[in-house]
């Protein structure tokens, strides 16, 4: 009986085995029995802690990322209502002067 097993996606997981991490962006699993599957991957992520300093540049890249379109729809959203208002403040504008236009018709 193997302890460790790299199964390819599209595979079956070997009975009593579970996930531990993926290898290669999702391109294989490793698998150990179950219950040491968890205890592996918190190894692994410990080691991976210390070694390499917290988050990986991906979780850095995808954070940046992710602050970025929040940013970009807080200015949207930002410009979405300025654009109303001027909008709103035109139509008033607008219904004012034909207004005017109306009474001064109607004086006549």
């Amino acid at each position: 009986m193997k302890l460790r097993y790299l199964v390819s996606p599209g595979d079956p997981y070997p009975r009593g085995y579970g996930r531990a991490w993926d290898v290669d962006f999702g391109r294989a699993s490793v698998c150990y029995p179950i219950p040491l599957n968890w205890l592996a991957r918190w190894i692994l992520l410990a080691w991976l802690r210390l070694t390499r300093g917290g988050h990986g540049w991906m979780e850095r890249e995808l954070g940046a990322a992710y602050r970025r379109g929040r940013e970009d729809a807080a200015f949207m959203e930002e410009t979405r209502r300025a654009y109303l208002e001027r909008s709103l403040a035109d139509a008033e504008l607008v219904s004012r002067r034909l207004a005017q236009m109306l009474n001064a018709e109607r004086a006549e």
